[in-house]
């Protein structure tokens, strides 16, 4: 585990040098009045450039959503393989105990289950690649596109295309983990269980508030009344003819 962590971040180091050598300023503005300075890559040739972007490309975009289908394809056959195989074990043993065909439809109950189970898996899995490859195609086409054919569109819609495409790319950490979740039966449970329970408590927070509310209101009718009746016996002793 330390040694593919180690060799991640150091290739990703190694692959940030170019961008830290091939750089610098250029000053942006009317002529002979410069009003700021942006930074800017600076390569030596355009080939150097193209390279280095369809690089990029290859070990960013194309190698991950390989190694993405590949790896769901293995652990689809894996978990496929792993049922069947329990299966098969578990009918043959019982097949010596029983006679009947009850044990039998049992299993293929049980195999059935599990298929339906792993097809959702499986589904997860398969939801998560084609989001990592719908959020990274449109910045990594962009890239070639203003690569190789810079003058396809205007620098204004380049820059807002640009924008967009990099905000899919970078959604794409906020759906993963939607995606795991909200797609996981027992997450999504038990993600429903506790809004209930802070849906009670949030209902039984404004209860108690407008609880606390009528309380004081009724402590200060109280005492405005009582305040009113001491006022009028004053009155009323103060007045003589009150009395008669």
């Amino acid at each position: 585990m330390l040694r593919n962590a180690t060799f991640i971040w150091l290739s990703a180091f190694l692959l940030s040098i170019p961008i830290c050598i091939f750089q610098g300023t250029v000053p942006v503005g009317l002529p002979g009045l410069h009003i700021y300075y942006k930074c800017v890559e600076l390569w030596p040739s355009p080939f150097f450039k193209g390279t280095y972007t369809v690089m990029i490309l290859v070990l960013q975009f194309a190698i991950p959503t390989l190694a993405l289908l590949v790896t769901h394809i293995h652990i689809r056959s894996h978990l496929n393989a792993r049922i069947f195989r329990t299966d098969s074990v578990q009918e043959e043993c019982k097949g010596y105990q029983q006679s009947d065909g009850q044990g039998t439809s049992m299993n293929h109950e049980r195999l059935k289950r599990d298929l339906r189970r792993n097809t959702r898996a499986t589904m997860v899995l398969l939801n998560i690649s084609i989001v990592f490859t719908m959020s990274w195609l449109p910045w990594n086409s962009l890239n070639l596109l203003a690569e190789f054919h810079p003058n396809v569109m205007s620098p204004k819609a380049l820059y807002l295309a640009f924008a967009i495409c990099h905000m899919a790319a970078m959604s794409s950490s906020v759906t993963n983990p939607i995606l795991y979740g909200w797609l996981n039966s027992n997450i999504r449970r038990e993600m429903v269980r506790m809004s209930w329970v802070i849906a009670k408590a949030g209902s039984a927070l404004v209860s108690n508030r407008s609880t606390q509310s009528d309380n004081q209101a009724m402590q200060q009718n109280n005492t405005l009344i009582r305040s009113s009746g001491g006022d009028s016996t004053l009155n009323r002793s103060n007045n003589p003819e009150s009395h008669v």
